[in-house]
């Protein structure tokens, strides 16, 4: 099975407004597109190409003219509390972040906007990615961030990855190109407001143990509250991160705090002033 069929469903919820790669009747097939189709778009103007892999195995074969994404370019984690096994050492940081024990949190939109120009987007990039190797949930969290850089409409998943590119016989490569030679120019706004308050993903829902852990760290770092309570105080707001920062910081109820979400457009901050978003 190709990994469209994982990834095109985690994805669905961000891809409504994907478009313009081919033409299409559903966010999935806006989203999605064949080996063929790249192949014949490889060499478009402004086309950028993304490989989400093992790092280890990208110099030997990738698409012409791929860049390696890690997810280390495209988040930042806390590893200063990992217990690491003997002669290990914790993985690089290149975005620095908050010493909270958090990983692959969103970096601050001037972070993020830096490391996409290094990677070489710019505003009027078209961009390309593709998983290898089966890194589904890497490639998907990369498309994630691309659309909450405000590039979801002008980016797109190959189906299948670099596997289906290779059963299709279209050629790969290991010439590896320098790094820092295609710095791109990125200025667009970021339009995924709402989403990060002090920098932070706060527009989270406990729908697994993981994100409810996340989410108790989250609460904690932004309101000063210590574990216990951050448990206490997410159970109280159904666990939703926002309403749970909103009841804190403003000293509301869940109700209170809900009624000023909706009433500022789901921003945390103008929630906790109560007023409407500008």
């Amino acid at each position: 099975m190709r990994s469209a069929s994982l990834v095109s469903v985690v994805a669905l919820s961000l891809v409504a407004g994907l478009a313009g790669a081919q033409s299409a009747s559903n966010p999935r097939e806006a989203l999605l597109v064949t080996p063929a189709w790249v192949a014949q778009h490889l060499r478009d103007p402004n086309t950028v190409i993304f490989h989400v892999g093992d790092p280890q195995k990208f110099a030997a074969k990738h698409i012409a003219g791929a860049r390696l994404v890690e997810l280390s370019d495209i988040s930042v984690s806390d590893h200063s509390g990992m217990q690491m096994p003997p002669g290990m050492t914790p993985p690089p940081e290149p975005i620095k972040g908050p010493k909270n024990g958090l990983i692959l949190e969103m970096p601050t939109a001037e972070q993020l906007r830096s490391q996409l120009e290094k990677l070489g987007v710019s505003d009027n990039s078209r961009i390309i990615v593709y998983s290898a190797d089966k890194w589904f949930s890497p490639s998907t969290r990369l498309v994630f961030t691309l659309d909450y850089a405000g590039l979801g409409n002008r980016t797109v998943l190959m189906d299948g990855g670099l596997e289906a590119w290779e059963s299709e016989n279209h050629p790969v490569t290991d010439v590896v190109a320098p790094p820092g030679k295609r710095f791109g120019s990125f200025t667009r706004p970021m339009v995924r407001f709402g989403k990060l308050y002090e920098n932070m993903m706060v527009d989270l829902g406990s729908t697994s143990q993981k994100l409810i852990e996340r989410g108790r760290r989250t609460l904690m770092t932004v309101t000063g509250l210590d574990y216990e309570p951050a448990c206490a105080r997410l159970d109280e707001a159904g666990g939703h991160v926002k309403t749970a920062i909103v009841m804190t910081l403003a000293h509301v109820d869940r109700a209170a705090a809900e009624s000023r979400l909706t009433a500022a457009g789901g921003f945390v901050r103008e929630a906790i002033e109560g007023r409407s978003p500008r």
